[in-house]
């Protein structure tokens, strides 16, 4: 497991957060997190699953970083924005079982986190980077306290 503060310059961070955050991005309505219809409501927008390829005219926004990652093949590329909710609620425990590494990049700082199930948690803190094995399981902690907690997850394989 690898923490990156300050993962991408901070120009080329700003323009993406803008971005996703901004009133014209679209999102999608999905029924669970971790699994459908957990009871986990959040949106999505997919950038890319192999099944369909290119999902999104914003896919090329990724390029840059996962030429920086050396990344050999994506397996999918989705954003997640799971809003404010009344009391502590957390995803179920998963693994993605996409290719070999996730990582999660944090677009807006907020009372949520990453947990390990080894009880590692990892703060939501914009222009945070954490990459570990597809194979680690893993849930969210969805935010008690700002509106939203918007993070971009990347399933992935490194030469």
């Amino acid at each position: 497991m690898k923490i990156i503060d300050n993962f991408l310059p901070e120009k080329e961070f700003k323009d993406i957060q803008s971005l996703i955050m901004g009133y014209e991005f679209p999102w999608f309505y999905c029924s669970g997190c971790s699994y459908p219809d957990d009871g986990a409501y959040h949106m999505t927008h997919i950038f890319y699953q192999p099944e369909i390829g290119s999902n999104s005219k914003y896919l090329s926004i990724w390029e840059p970083m996962l030429d920086r990652l050396g990344v050999s093949s994506v397996d999918r590329i989705k954003a997640n924005m799971m809003m404010k909710f009344p009391e502590v609620f957390f995803g179920d425990y998963h693994t993605d079982n996409l290719g070999k590494t996730t990582g999660i990049l944090y677009i807006n700082t907020n009372d949520g986190y990453t947990e390990m199930e080894n009880g590692v948690r990892v703060n939501s803190i914009e222009n945070r980077y954490l990459s570990f094995d597809t194979a680690l399981i893993h849930r969210a902690k969805h935010c008690t306290k700002d509106l939203r907690r918007i993070v971009v997850n990347f399933n992935y394989s490194i030469l």
